[in-house]
């Protein structure tokens, strides 16, 4: 049934061979690394439609579903849940970010409301493992009420589960 969440099948169809590939050529943006192109906060910009990077960040992050969860995993093949992100974001050409955890991703981020909360924003939980209050948990937001996070394996998961609502820190953006 359409739900508005694109499942494994779509992304099966998406990029198996029979999908038509992009042509780059038909993009006219254009990335500059020059000193104007890093925000005061040393994340530097690699788009600037914001549509489009929530896009490239979602369809990334959806990319590694099923990949298998390991504590300081960053990727390609294992992640932890702030590795997942750090690779969701260098590899999606929004933001080139360095690695660190949940809480400095936190600091990373403007803050977002729940009801402002958009496809590719973050999204903060807190007390999920040993580190009372401070953000310990991170998930990709796409979209009606789902996020994609690095469980064991990288998944989808309701944030409107008793667990995620309990464990609620915050929404943040990262692309500006």
């Amino acid at each position: 049934t359409a739900d508005g969440v694109a499942g494994r099948r779509t992304w099966d169809k998406l990029f198996s061979s029979k999908a038509k590939k992009y042509k780059k050529s038909e993009d006219k943006s254009s990335s500059s690394d020059s000193d104007s192109s890093k925000k005061s906060d040393g994340i530097k910009k690699q788009s600037t439609d914001g549509k489009a990077s929530a896009k490239n960040i979602t369809i990334t992050a959806q990319e590694l579903l099923g990949k298998k969860y390991r504590t300081g995993g960053t990727g390609p093949n294992t992640f932890d849940c702030s590795g997942f992100v750090y690779y969701v974001l260098n590899n999606s050409g929004v933001a080139s970010v360095g690695r660190t955890n949940a809480q400095g991703l936190y600091n990373m981020c403007t803050p977002v409301s729940p009801s402002e909360a958009k496809p590719g924003d973050l999204i903060f939980f807190h007390s999920t493992y040993s580190t009372p209050n401070a953000c310990s948990h991170i998930g990709i937001y796409i979209g009606n009420g789902q996020m994609v996070h690095a469980g064991d394996p990288v998944g989808y998961a309701s944030i409107n589960s008793s667990y995620w609502q309990e464990h609620f820190y915050a929404f943040g953006r990262i692309s500006g």
